[in-house]
Parts: C-alpha cells; structure tokens; sequence
C-alpha cells in the first residue's frame, strides 16, 4: 500500500460522513472525478469486457483488496453468493451519508441480469475493471440493468462518490481463474441436496480467503439446522462445527469420509477440506427433519501440502500424540499466532497438536497446567524448560521446513507437536531496514536489547496493520514493553498504554519523541513515517531493563 493509500484511509474514515455531504452537493450530478484514488475514465479501461487482467490473481483477493485498500463503504470483507439466479438486484446510495451498494460484492453466474435501484439522488454505476459500462447520474427511484455475458471480476464504483467509499465488485462465474467454483454445477447439486434443508435461502455463503472457519450445529432449536447452511470455502480450509444444542453430529454423506460422533452442547470439532469439489453433510438424529449442510471447496488439490512430504513426516510423528486428528491446522498469513501448552489434562497435549506458518512466524506456548516445556527433537533448537500454569514462552521460526517438538517430561504419553514452516528463508537479511531478523536491523535491535526486561530475542511481526498497540510497564517489578520489539510498516501507529504507574515513552535513536511520565490508564500514540530502526526506552527505568525498539519497513 503507498503512502498516499495510507493517508487517504485515514481521511476517508475520519470525515467520510461530511465530506459525502460536501460531495454531493459539490461534486454531485456534475463531476468530473479524473484523477481521483479509485475513479477511472473508462475509455482507460480494459477492453475485456468481464475477463479481466489481474494476472492470475485470486478473484477473491482481488475484490478484497480493491474494497479494502478504498475503504468501500458497507464492505465486511464477504462476497455474497448469489449464483444459481437468472438476475440480481443491488441498491445504488443506500445508508446515506455514508453511500454504499447493497451488497457491495456479490458472486453471479455468467448471463446473470444485475439491476441497480436508486435509493438516493446523484448516484452513477460505472466500470472500473473489466467492463465497460455507465449508467450515467440518476436520481432516486431510477434503475438500471446490465447483463453479465463474461466470466471474470469487474470492479465499478459510483462516480460521483468513488472518493468517499462508494464502490462494488462483481465475480462472474469462476472469475476467469479457471475454478469450478461459481459454476451451476455445484451450486445444482447443493441445491438439490438442501432442498428441504432448515435455514438453507438458496444462496451460499462465501467464506474463502479464510484459513479457518466457523460453523453452528443445532442452531434454531427445535427445527435444527446448521448455520449457515452452505458454504464456499478454499482448499485447505478448517471448519470448526460448534454445536448449539444437544444430540448432534457432523457427518459426511457425499464428497467427504468424516463423522464427529453425537456430541452435545458446547463440544466443538474441526475438520481440514484438501481437495476441490462439494461436500454434503448431515446431522445424522436430525437428518430427516431437515438438518443438512454443504460445503463447495474451490482451489487445487492440497495433496501436495497436507498430504505431501512434510505432511508424512508429521503424521509419522504425531501417530500417537494427543489431540492429533490427522490435520495440520492452517495459520499462514498471520504474523503471530500461540498454542496451549497442557491442555485437557491428564492426556496432556499441546492445542493445536500441527500447524503450518509463514517463515517468520512467532508462536507463543501458553501454560496450561503445570510441569511443562516445549523442546524441539527435530528441525529446530530450542527449549523453555519446565514451567506453570500462566508461564509464556515465543520462538520465531525464520527458516521454512519442519520442526517437531516435545514437552520433555510428557512425550512418552504423548504431549508431542509439530510445525510445518512455509515460504523462504528469512535469515538471509540483505543488509537493509526491510530484511529479516538475521540483518542489519535486528542486530542493531538485538545488541540495544541485550540486557532488556522481556526480549527473547524476537522481533514481534506486526506489519500489515494501519495501527498497533504495546503495553507499557508490564511484569512489575520487572517493568516491560509488551512486546518490546516489533517490525512495522511505514505510516502505523503504534500507542502505549500505561499498566501500571510512573513510566514513559522516550525515542533514543532513531526517532525524536517523548511522552514525559504518566500514569496507569494513559495512552500515547506515535507514527513511524520513516523506514529505519527507532529505539527507545521508559526513562525512570531503562537502567533496570525497561528497554524497546521498532523496525520501521
């Protein structure tokens, strides 16, 4: 994202409700938004018309990042499923001042009729990305209609508004990326299976770009159901089923070999969809008063993921370990992520048993129940030692492979873990402020941290995140920044907030601020603009260690 990207949602969130008003009475029915962020000329279009020119970008992402990075009003970051209809409608300035679509991203099948209905006066449907169309400015009241004839992703806004949030994405039946996801195939045989289905409304609910997913069984008691009903999700996919109500199951029936067992209310299980194709499941007690669910998994086949090498040798592993169910949960994409360390005593084990990370990744083992460590056997070379109930101990993993690890006294009954790490090396830093932990700047970090309260050593991953927040004075006596090193990226803001009294924020390299000494229940917030390494300090106590830093990306 650019700076000017950065700073424009940062305007957009706090004036949009004034500046709409300004806009529609001064750029209203006659405006010309050339050269504003998200508008586009469309003789500046591509000549796709449908098919797009993303490059072979996910249709998903490349919706999401349009919508995300132009703070499009009404957009929660889901595309509504709206396949299996010959023709769609979607409102056009509803939720004035703050001007939307209704639905701001739909999914359709090529040759759906989409037909937008004015809800407020001086709103324009006008193509951004594979289309071309403009409806012209209209008022309230008016409608109108385009036939989607293409496969592909077609981005579009309202002219008049584009600037303050008021765009829309279309994903026409795969979206070009070759998928079989948005076809009538699978949105027939769901159909046909979830016929009679309770809570089923013909549509599925589109949950893809997400590594995990949530979903009720029972919900709606007594016409049981599960919610929702349909789903589309990615390859490589944990759903989580958590029942609503007692005497329920989850239970394949076509496209999948699974079955939870009955269980009752509050118990929760999980299940990893590697493979492409649709899914159907049941409640076996209440499958015959209605409680059926789907599942279209859309992608390529995992089986070189979960199934593969990497895969082998963790099943081989953790044959016998506690809380393994034969999946390796996917948490790629996010810079941190923690496990718990004893859980479900006596059967000890580490929740969850596998995951797969990004390299770079920082996990943090919570303490669960008393006398365990995390040691690694294998891929690895770490150990936290035996520790209680409430002790945390994080480890980044900065070189792709896999680690298998074990609590020391409980691996013979079987508190065994393991860590597929994905992507390239991280240890290679070329020198620069943007490199990984093993360059120039987190030498610069480790030699300034050396002797600091709470630094082990790793530098908490907290890019792609507009702001942050860092505890200060943690783990009295032993004062603390909380996390006392992190990697940003240019234009966050990072605030403090004061946990116990007495402390401050005082740049000493790097950087020039210093929020003087205040109590516990401050905050102060600073932006980082420049790249580069900014280290600092509380200065009541940096002689006692209460020491942080910042890489600045």
């Amino acid at each position: 994202m650019t700076d000017f990207d950065r700073d424009r949602r940062k305007i957009l969130k706090a004036g949009a409700a004034g500046l709409s008003l300004g806009l529609a009475g001064c750029i209203g029915p006659f405006a010309d938004t050339q050269g504003v962020p998200g508008t586009t000329d469309p003789s500046e279009e591509s000549e796709s018309n449908g098919e797009g020119d993303d490059g072979g970008t996910d249709p998903a992402t490349m919706v999401d990042e349009y919508l995300t990075e132009n703070s499009a009003n009404g957009y929660d970051g889901s595309i509504k499923d709206m396949t299996g209809q010959d023709s769609i409608t979607i409102e056009n300035g509803a939720n004035e001042p703050e001007y939307e679509f209704g639905p701001a991203a739909v999914r359709v099948d090529v040759g759906t009729e989409i037909t937008w209905e004015w809800a407020s006066d001086g709103h324009s449907v006008r193509a951004v990305e594979g289309g071309d169309f403009d409806s012209g400015i209209e008022n309230e009241g008016f409608t109108w209609s385009n036939t989607f004839e293409e496969s592909g992703v077609v981005l579009y806004e309202c002219q008049p508004h584009a600037a303050v949030g008021q765009i829309g994405a279309i994903i026409v039946g795969d979206g070009g990326s070759g998928g079989g996801g948005g076809s009538n195939g699978a949105k027939s045989q769901v159909d046909e299976y979830l016929a009679d289905a309770n809570g089923y409304d013909g549509s599925i609910k589109d949950m893809t770009g997400q590594g995990s997913i949530t979903i009720e069984n029972g919900a709606n008691e007594p016409n049981y159901e599960f919610g929702p009903a349909a789903v589309r999700v990615d390859v490589g996919t944990e759903i989580t089923w958590e029942w609503a109500s007692d005497g329920h199951s989850v239970r394949a029936v076509e496209g999948g070999d699974f079955d939870s067992g009955i269980e009752n209310e509050g118990f929760t299980w999980s299940y990893t969809f590697d493979e492409p194709g649709v899914v159907l499941y049941e409640c076996q007690p209440h499958a015959a008063v209605g409680q059926l669910g789907a599942v279209v998994v859309e992608g390529e086949s995992d089986s070189g993921g979960d199934g593969g090498e990497a895969a082998s040798q963790v099943d081989e592993y953790l044959a016998d370990a506690n809380g393994y169910d034969g999946s390796i949960k996917d948490m790629t994409g996010q810079g941190s992520i923690t496990i718990e360390n004893g859980a479900n005593e006596p059967n000890y084990e580490f929740g969850p048993a596998a995951v797969r990370v990004d390299v770079g990744t920082e996990i943090t083992w919570e303490w669960a129940s008393d006398g365990h460590s995390v040691r690694a056997v294998e891929g690895g070379d770490f150990d936290s030692g035996i520790e209680n109930e409430g002790f945390t101990w994080s480890y980044t993993f900065d070189e792709p492979g896999v680690v298998l690890y074990e609590c020391q006294p409980h691996a013979a009954l079987g508190q065994l873990g393991a860590v597929v790490v994905e992507g390239e090396s991280d240890s290679g830093g070329d020198g620069s402020d943007s490199g990984g932990d093993g360059g120039e700047a987190a030498s610069r970090v480790d030699e300034y941290l050396a002797d600091a309260n709470g630094y082990d050593g790793s530098i908490k991953d907290m890019t792609g995140q507009d702001s942050v927040s860092v505890e200060n004075g943690v783990n009295e006596p032993n004062y603390a920044f909380g996390p006392s090193a992190i990697r940003v990226d240019s234009g966050t803001e990072v605030t403090w907030e004061w946990v116990s009294a007495g402390h401050s924020v005082a740049a000493t390299e790097g950087a020039d601020f210093d929020s003087g000494i205040e109590g516990e229940g401050f905050t102060w917030s600073y932006t980082f603009e420049e790249s580069g390494v900014v280290l600092y300090e509380c200065q009541p106590h940096s002689a006692v260690g209460q020491l942080g830093a910042v890489i600045v990306e």
